[in-house]
């Protein structure tokens, strides 16, 4: 099966699957050019006067007789050939849809296989062309798999495409490169978490090109002070899309999609006065994604990144685009399976707790240290984990607000925010760590790599 293991076998055969759709259509051509062959065996018989049996004379053209016709004989080869050959590729093609493969590739498949079917008739019976010709046609099929263009330097070039991989962009040494440092907050922002906010953002962080650090924050709908969303995005914080309505959207379609996200962009364009523009990244609840529905009403409304789909800490990868199909894990599936040229992923690094077991997020992990200094000393493992030993792939810090407002233990959320606060701290004074917005590392492919200027200016200053 794909990465995400959950699909069941009977999910994949309805019509809402595009490689099932595709594979039916050119099932049921290949089908209708099997009865077409017996049509043309009967033309060319009577055209060549050349009927199969005695009691076929009587009905057959003046000069008929029963005789062996090589051109009648090429199509009934056609025609054999093809009752050898498609009965399989259908099985095949059956079976194939059963493993959730590639859409864009398996759908490829189809066509290319099927029309292939078609040429080879053509090039055999009907304007018979001498070898490779048919052997070409009969091989095409079994090449298409492996021919499907795959993401290389060649054809992916920046700013607007990038191939999913560790390496850091612009081949340059790692000792050249900042490490990266998303600072990300889920759910709704109200008078209750902003001090925590406040307390965290302060002028002495290092952001992107000598900036002041910024957070992005990924609003749901409900509870949310839009008026504190305007003040945030003043202040030049990133302001994101996390639903209206905050549900499981795994079964969700197009249009529930377009509700939720799109909905929601004019929402807080409405009420935060934020231009629309503005908002052009997503976080999925519970981190569940929606498949191609979600990735299509990304690319259909202009958004530009998606931070919903984790990666495990072995595989510390760069933010890269859906030009070409990825090498990233799907663990909390559906996944997307078309391409989606210039649609920036951000791959989701997960953290270890204490034991070793993986969490999405840092509020995610469940063996973690109550004591200020123990929690410090865990934030900065799981950062040194990507900072020292892999390619500086950016680091999220990804919580929700309201985990500073925990009771229990005792004192959980004031040591939290003191932990989180004196790590920020930490990386006071170091320009090789920046806290950088969610969309400064993606569109416009890393400006600091090709168009770096130390004097420009900030876009928006913080009050």
């Amino acid at each position: 099966m794909h990465e995400n293991q959950t699909i069941q076998s009977y999910q994949l055969l309805t019509l809402d699957n595009d490689a099932f759709t595709t594979y039916v259509f050119w099932t049921a051509v290949l089908l209708f050019k099997l009865i077409l062959m017996s049509f043309l065996t009967a033309i060319q018989r009577i055209r060549k006067k050349a009927p199969i049996s005695p009691e076929d004379l009587s009905i057959a053209p003046k000069g008929a007789e029963i005789k062996v016709d090589e051109d009648v004989e090429r199509v009934r080869r056609a025609h054999l050939n093809d009752l050898e050959n498609i009965p399989a590729f259908i099985l095949f093609g059956f079976f194939y849809v059963l493993t959730d493969p590639n859409t864009t590739l398996a759908c490829w498949f189809f066509r290319i296989g099927t029309v292939s079917r078609i040429l080879h008739t053509v090039v055999y019976c009907v304007i018979p062309i001498r070898q490779p010709a048919r052997a070409i046609c009969f091989f095409i099929p079994c090449c298409v798999l492996g021919a499907i263009e795959k993401c290389r330097k060649s054809n992916c070039l920046p700013p607007n495409c990038r191939c999913s991989q560790a390496l850091p962009p612009g081949n340059l040494p790692l000792n050249e490169i900042p490490q990266f440092v998303y600072l990300t907050f889920d759910d709704a922002v109200h008078n209750e978490n902003i001090e925590f906010i406040d307390k965290i953002f302060n002028e002495s962080n290092y952001g992107f090109n000598g900036c002041p650090a910024v957070g992005t924050f990924f609003v749901s709908h409900e509870y949310t002070d839009y008026s504190i969303i305007n003040k945030l995005y003043s202040e030049g914080h990133e302001i994101a899309l996390h639903s209206i309505t905050h549900s499981h959207f795994g079964n969700a379609n197009l249009k529930t999609m377009i509700e939720e996200f799109v909905g929601q962009r004019k929402i807080i364009s409405q009420f935060a006065q934020i231009p629309e523009t503005e908002m052009v990244g997503i976080r999925m609840p519970f981190l569940q994604l929606a498949g191609d529905n979600q990735y299509e009403m990304l690319q259909k409304y202009g958004f530009e990144y998606d931070f919903s789909r984790t990666q495990s800490n072995s595989k510390r990868m760069w933010p890269y685009t859906l030009d070409y199909e990825t090498t990233q894990d799907c663990f909390l599936g559906p996944c997307p399976k078309k391409s989606y040229p210039g649609l920036w992923q951000i791959p989701l690094i997960v953290w270890k707790d204490k034991s070793g077991s993986p969490c999405a997020m840092a509020d995610g992990c469940s063996n973690i240290p109550s004591d200020v200094d123990d929690l410090f000393n865990f934030f900065k493992q799981n950062f040194e984990r990507i900072y020292l030993t892999g390619a500086k792939a950016p680091f999220g810090f990804c919580i929700h607000a309201a985990w500073f407002k925990a009771e229990e233990p005792p004192n959980a959320g004031q040591n939290r925010l003191e932990a989180y606060i004196k790590f920020c701290n930490s990386c006071k004074g170091s320009e090789s760590r920046w806290f950088v917005s969610c969309q400064q590392t993606c569109p416009v492919s890393y400006p600091w790599v090709d168009n770096y200027d130390g004097n420009k200016e900030c876009s928006r200053t913080k009050k």
